[in-house]
């Protein structure tokens, strides 16, 4: 995951990761994610995510603002090694939200988590 300044750096970022000193890794990495999916996300709190870890995804309640929902994420927000992410664009399926953390991190069932182990590549 790499933080870009605006959308136009996204242009930048692209240029990097498929120049010819990369592409063997850009390539491997394409490979493993053959299904088309992507997703664009804005940091809502926290610092620079884990290298590896966990990212649970969950999906804001049905009828529950987002005021609501970040207030009740802040038992783990507010831990400094948390990482809390919005999606932007729709590139992929659902869920809206991810929570990166070094170790796995149990939400509210009401918030449909699901845990993925992140490595890095």
């Amino acid at each position: 995951m790499h933080d870009v300044e605006d959308y136009a750096a996204l242009g930048v970022l692209n240029e990097a990761a498929v120049n010819v000193a990369r592409s063997a890794s850009h390539d491997a990495v394409a490979h493993l994610s053959s299904d088309g999916a992507g997703k664009l996300l804005t940091r809502v709190s926290g610092g620079a995510p884990p290298g590896g870890g966990y990212e649970i995804r969950f999906s804001k309640p049905a009828g529950m603002d987002y005021r609501e929902l970040y207030e009740r994420l802040k038992p783990w927000t507010d831990q400094a090694e948390l990482t809390l992410w919005r999606r932007m664009m729709v590139l992929g399926p659902p869920p809206e939200f991810c929570l990166l953390a070094p170790s796995e991190v149990e939400l509210p069932a009401e918030m449909k988590p699901e845990i993925l182990r992140r490595d890095p590549v």
